[in-house]
């Protein structure tokens, strides 16, 4: 007996060592890459004063637009996770100006998992794939503002009007990675659900998840051509009024980029359908498109985007609302360069804004951008 207790107390003390090593290079394997970035955007806006509205043109002055921090973790296990918090969200504090309190809001906050580079599983708060143009990255947005078609039109800038952009929401998605490369094409998948009541919304509004997918195929990553669609049955209204509506909508885009050049042309529409109270369907509808060359001076890039984009929040379902299209026109100058080694880009831009004649004001806008990567 002490000869095989002798025995196995040395057995044990030889594969200890093995034991640890071996779990320190597995833990090592396992480690999380953790880094810290951001987005720090600042600007000034000007709106051309309209005599007859006192809401337009009254507000000129400096907008902190973007103080975004990003924390990515990635670990060679396949597992990747996102904490994105903007410090400049917009809190309104009235529905009859645009006067708002800023206030810090969860942007991204997400965890997936990728078995293989062509499949990844994501679940979390994240923006759903619609519109081509939100896709891009927002440090390197040719504009100082999002389009009329994405963003509409704000409170103070003309008779407000949301965009058709997809907003962030709690739910899952499984998406093709990196792509699926067959010679000069790329294939990127999106498909997911997610609460359709908005961003930072604990609960949904009802029962029903939204649907969600996109597509993209891309040929050398020159041009690409991209389709989207979705469906989402919301609950609105206070209790114990609540009524049921639903969307459903879809969108196309086509990107080229080459040798300094870039264009972006795209079209969406969201058809509303009342359940409740069984008035007409709504359809909102519009299409932008922009063109810009940025020319390269040293490590500096000076460059030229032309923008027209057109919403029309009721081209159909009102007899009485049949006149309230937009359409913006945008002339932008930009620089892009490096500040301490993080990438840098301002943006002068001026948008002339046309209404029907008989909703015409004047609120053509000035706005000026500087956003820092870092």
């Amino acid at each position: 007996m002490r000869i095989s207790a002798l025995a196995a107390t040395l057995l044990t003390l030889a594969i200890l060592p093995v034991a640890s090593a071996r779990a320190e290079e597995s833990a090592a394997d396992l480690a999380w890459d953790l880094q810290l970035h951001g987005l720090l955007g600042a600007g000034f806006d000007s709106v051309a004063d309209d005599d007859r509205y006192d809401f337009i043109g009254r507000y000129d002055g400096f907008a902190l637009r973007n103080a975004r921090l990003i924390l990515d973790a990635t670990n060679p296990a396949g597992f990747a996770a996102r904490l994105s918090i903007e410090g400049a969200t917009d809190i309104e504090s009235s529905g009859t100006t645009p006067a708002a309190t800023l206030d810090a809001r969860v942007r991204d906050g997400w965890l997936s998992y990728a078995p293989t580079k062509t499949l990844v599983l994501r679940a979390g708060q994240f923006r759903p794939g619609f519109l081509g143009e939100s896709t891009r990255d927002p440090g390197a947005y040719p504009f100082a503002t999002a389009s009329l078609l994405a963003s509409g039109v704000a409170l103070g800038a003309g008779f407000e009007t949301p965009g058709l952009a997809l907003d962030r929401g709690i739910g899952a998605e499984v998406n093709s990675g990196t792509g699926i490369v067959a010679g000069d094409l790329t294939v990127r998948l999106r498909a997911g659900a997610w609460n359709g009541n908005g961003a930072n919304q604990q609960l949904n509004d009802n029962p029903s998840v939204a649907f969600g997918s996109r597509i993209e195929f891309a040929y050398n990553e020159l041009v690409t051509l991209g389709a989207a669609g979705f469906v989402n049955a919301r609950t609105d209204g206070a209790l114990p009024d609540r009524y049921q509506e639903s969307d459903t909508g879809t969108a196309f885009d086509l990107r080229v980029a080459a040798a300094g050049f870039s264009l972006l042309a795209q079209a969406a529409q969201v058809a509303t359908s009342y359940e409740t109270v069984g008035s007409t369907d709504r359809l909102q509808a519009g299409w932008s498109a922009e063109a810009g060359y940025d020319h390269a001076i040293g490590t500096a890039t000076a460059g030229l985007g032309y923008r027209i984009a057109t919403l029309d929040p009721w081209a159909e379902g009102s007899a009485t609302r049949t006149h309230e299209e937009v359409t913006e026109q945008t002339v932008a100058l930009r620089l892009g360069t490096s500040l301490g080694g993080y990438p840098a880009r301002i943006v002068a831009q001026h948008t002339f804004v046309e209404e029907f004649e008989t909703r015409s004001i004047n609120n053509d806008r000035t706005q000026i951008s500087a956003v820092v990567a870092f």
